[in-house]
């Protein structure tokens, strides 16, 4: 018996960390993601060279990129649950990535990002940039846009005349020469989620370093998707890296699911893409 289209929805928990290095801390990384029930993670900086798929463990598998040994590198953790719904890996360069994830006609695009430090020039900067935008750009009106990363920049506390991409329960003070991030959410008509819940600095700051606390790591979603998020906010007490604080955010996502055929499916065979020498490309399609 046939059955009408019916609304349904599904909240999905996505984490965003600098691991600084993921070598000798993928376990405990996956280790912490179950017990804070992430089903997506974006991590920076795993310093790793490589575009591959790998096993962490604890039912999560990690879809990296890196062009150097040692140096930045960008990545995105799946739970188990997801890995047949993944069909598309974009690597722009090794502070940029994203996948696709499309179920039941619907489609997430979850990007990594790693904009470079305060340190940089400005033509790196605004390359990083430009790459973001048109990486988004690309992405249609009806995918939802999930983004998490280590952006190095200070939104600050106010949202002033950014009030659409800010929501005014920052941290800090803002990079007033620059405001790179929120020029970009301006443009891309995104929101800077982690700045829109009223939170204890604790759990707002998601960087330490002796006693230096700032905010510069940071969610964005489409703006028009912002009343879907349920909560945004750091975990300071995982302590799963040196300086950084994971960031979780909690999103509630509505779509309308057709009732398929009952048809059999071809499934992705993930247990045989394990092993660093594995490579992912062409075991899921490029978009």
């Amino acid at each position: 018996m046939e059955k009408s289209n019916k609304r349904e929805s599904c909240t999905i928990r996505l984490a965003s960390i600098n691991v600084g290095t993921l070598t000798e801390r993928s376990r405990d990384i996956a280790e912490t993601l179950k017990k804070r029930r992430v089903d997506t993670a974006c991590v920076q900086e795993m310093k790793w060279k490589g575009a591959k798929l790998r096993d962490v463990g604890d039912g999560y598998k990690l879809i990296y990129y890196g062009t150097t040994v040692g140096r930045n590198g960008v990545g995105i953790i799946v739970s188990d649950s997801y890995p047949d719904f993944v069909n598309g890996v974009q690597r722009v360069s090794d502070r940029l990535m994203s996948i696709k994830i499309t179920e039941g006609g619907d489609t997430l695009r979850v990007v990594c990002a790693y904009a470079p430090q305060c340190l940089c020039t400005d033509e790196m900067k605004e390359c990083f940039y430009r790459d973001l935008e048109a990486l988004t750009q690309k992405f249609e009106e009806n995918e939802s846009i999930l983004i998490g990363g280590d952006f190095n920049d200070h939104v600050g506390s106010c949202g002033d005349s950014y009030e659409r991409r800010h929501g005014g329960r920052g941290y800090g003070t803002r990079n007033e020469e620059r405001k790179m991030l929120l020029s970009y959410a301006e443009a891309a008509d995104l929101a800077v989620v982690n700045t829109f819940f009223k939170k204890k600095d604790e759990h707002l700051v998601t960087y330490r370093n002796g006693g230096v606390a700032t905010q510069i790591d940071y969610m964005l979603m489409r703006r028009k998707e912002l009343k879907n998020i349920i909560d945004a906010k750091v975990i300071p007490s995982d302590g799963i890296a040196p300086q950084h604080r994971l960031l979780v955010m909690d999103v509630r996502l509505q779509h309308r699911r057709p009732v398929r055929p009952m048809v059999s499916l071809q499934r992705i065979k993930w247990w045989k893409m394990t092993g660093c020498e594995t490579e992912l490309q062409g075991m899921v399609k490029a978009q």
